[in-house]
C-alpha cells in the first residue's frame, strides 16, 4: 500500500510539473478595435488571445499587459501592413488585403524601413494627436502627443508633449524628460537635441550631452557623421564631437555609402567621411 501511495504522489509532481501552474493559463478572451486609453476589452489586467477572423477584432496567444500597453511574444507578418485609405482617412491592411486597421486615422501610416528606425511600428495621426501602431495592427500608443517621430533602432521615439520634447519607449515610460526645444531620432547611439533655440548638441539614451550644444542646427548622425550648422553654413562632425568637415557648405546631405552630397550656390558635388571631394562641384542641371 505504502509503495502504491509513492506512486500516486510521483504521478501527481509529474502532471503538474508539464502543465504548469493553474495561474500560467490566462483565459482566452476577444480584443476590440483599441480607443483612447482602453487596450483591452476586458476587465481583467491581462489576457491571452489568438487573431480572430473578424476584421477589428483580435485574440491573441500572448500575455497582454493593460497598464504597459505593450504585447509579448506576439507573431509578426514576415512584410509590413500595407496602408489604405478609405474616403479621407487611413487605415491597415495585410498582404492578402484584409482590413487589420479600419480607416479611421487622418494621414497615411507608414513603416520605416531604415536601419535606424524600428521597422515594427509607426506614428499615426487621429484628431490632431500622435500615438503608434506596430505591423500587426494593433495600437501600441494610442493617439496622446502633439508630434513625434518614429521609434529608432534602441527602442526611443521622441515626442511633444506640452510644448516640449521627450522620449519615451513602447509602455510611455519617458526615458528621457520631455525638456527639449526640439531633439530628432537616435543613431549611432546619439541623438541631436536643444533646449534654448540656435544652440544644438548631442545626448545619449540617458540624456546626458556628450556633445555640449554650440550648433545653429544640428541633423541625426548616418555612417557615424553627422550634419551641423555654424555660423549659417554646413560642416560634419564625428561621434567624439570633432569638425571633420569645415562648415563652408550651404548644405550638406545625410552620408550614405562613405559619401554626402554637398551644395555651394547652383552647384553640387560629392565629399567623402574626410570631406575630400570625390565629385567636383558641378552646376546642377534643372
Amino acid at each position: 500500500m505504502f509503495r502504491i501511495r509513492i506512486a500516486i504522489v510521483c504521478l501527481m509532481i509529474a502532471y503538474i510539473a508539464c502543465s504548469g501552474p493553474l495561474h500560467s493559463q490566462p483565459t482566452r478572451l476577444s480584443l476590440g478595435i483599441v480607443k483612447d486609453d482602453e487596450y483591452i476589452k476586458s476587465d481583467g489586467v491581462t489576457v491571452s488571445a489568438t487573431r480572430s477572423s473578424t476584421p477589428g477584432l483580435w485574440q491573441r496567444n500572448a500575455i497582454v499587459d493593460k497598464s504597459r500597453h505593450q504585447m509579448e511574444n506576439v507573431a509578426r507578418p514576415k512584410k509590413p501592413l500595407q496602408c489604405f485609405k478609405d474616403g479621407k482617412h487611413y487605415g491597415l491592411k495585410d498582404q492578402q488585403g484584409k482590413v487589420v486597421l479600419p480607416a479611421v486615422y487622418d494621414r497615411e501610416i507608414h513603416f520605416a524601413d531604415l536601419p535606424r528606425y524600428d521597422p515594427q511600428t509607426a506614428p499615426v495621426y487621429r484628431n490632431d494627436l500622435w500615438g503608434f501602431v506596430d505591423w500587426a495592427g494593433m495600437i501600441v500608443i494610442p493617439p496622446r502627443y502633439e508630434h513625434c517621430g518614429y521609434f529608432s533602432s534602441n527602442g526611443l521615439a521622441h515626442v511633444k508633449i506640452q510644448g516640449k520634447w521627450g522620449y519615451i519607449d513602447k509602455t510611455e515610460l519617458f526615458v528621457i524628460p520631455a525638456r527639449y526645444l526640439n531633439c530628432g531620432n537616435f543613431n549611432d547611439g546619439l541623438a541631436p537635441a536643444c533646449v534654448v533655440a540656435n544652440s544644438w548638441g548631442y545626448i545619449d539614451h540617458t540624456g546626458n550631452w556628450v556633445i555640449a550644444p554650440q550648433f545653429e542646427s544640428a541633423r541625426t548622425f548616418s555612417e557615424r557623421r553627422a550634419v551641423v550648422q555654424r555660423n549659417r553654413k554646413w560642416g560634419v562632425i564625428n561621434t567624439a564631437g570633432e569638425m571633420v568637415v569645415p562648415a563652408i557648405y550651404e548644405n550638406v546631405s545625410r552620408y550614405k555609402r562613405g559619401t554626402a552630397k554637398v551644395y555651394i550656390g547652383d552647384s553640387s558635388g560629392r565629399i567623402d567621411q574626410s570631406g575630400r571631394v570625390v565629385e567636383p562641384l558641378e552646376l546642377i542641371q534643372y
